[in-house]
């Protein structure tokens, strides 16, 4: 009778220790993601995201957990701003123009899927402040519609250290270092 529990715990610890090992294996081969400092993204055709060109850089829209607003739009703004000075800075093969002046080759549009802060409930007891920004979003190719790249970023922080558009800040700069990593 002991006997056969044993062999039965036995036989779950094998098949666990299988299962788990080659769901690990399984996610390590896929070999598409990357993750640069926070930016995790995926790159869908490196060749021509490498040859750079003209891009147009549109503002970040309200996302699923985000309500559409002023504050918001100035995140998107400093999200903006980051990500062009960061690429300025790089002096790569991407050259950010406004649409309405030049024909770019390329747009990077995205959304601020979640911008979050501390709850009533949360202050009440006395837990610490804590803000989120996520966002996601691709660079795709004008002429036909192609997506290059996709990324995503999520960002938890405390708004009594850190000021919110200082990190949205710093999340388009983290963009735009991901970004102009792929340029030639």
């Amino acid at each position: 009778m002991v006997l056969n529990v044993f062999k039965r715990v036995l036989i779950v610890a094998i098949f666990s220790f299988v299962y788990v090992s080659s769901a690990y294996a399984a996610t390590k081969q896929k070999g598409v993601e990357e993750k640069v400092d926070s930016v995790v993204g995926s790159l869908l055709d490196r060749e021509t995201l490498g040859q750079g060109g003209d891009i147009a850089l549109v503002p970040f829209k309200a996302g699923a957990k985000a309500e559409a607003n002023d504050e918001l739009d100035r995140l998107s703004l400093m999200i903006i701003r980051g990500i062009k000075e960061s690429l300025d800075a790089q002096k790569n093969a991407f050259h950010v123009v406004d649409p309405e002046k030049t024909q770019p080759r390329m747009a990077l549009q995205g959304y601020i899927d979640e911008f979050s802060k501390t709850g009533k409930l949360r202050k009440m007891m006395f837990r610490p402040a804590e803000s989120c920004i996520a966002l996601e979003g691709e660079v795709w190719l004008i002429s036909n519609g192609q997506r290059l790249l996709s990324f995503s970023e999520e960002r938890r922080f405390n708004p009594k250290k850190e000021k919110t558009l200082s990190v949205a800040y710093d999340m388009g700069r983290s963009i735009g270092d991901y970004l102009g990593s792929h340029a030639k």
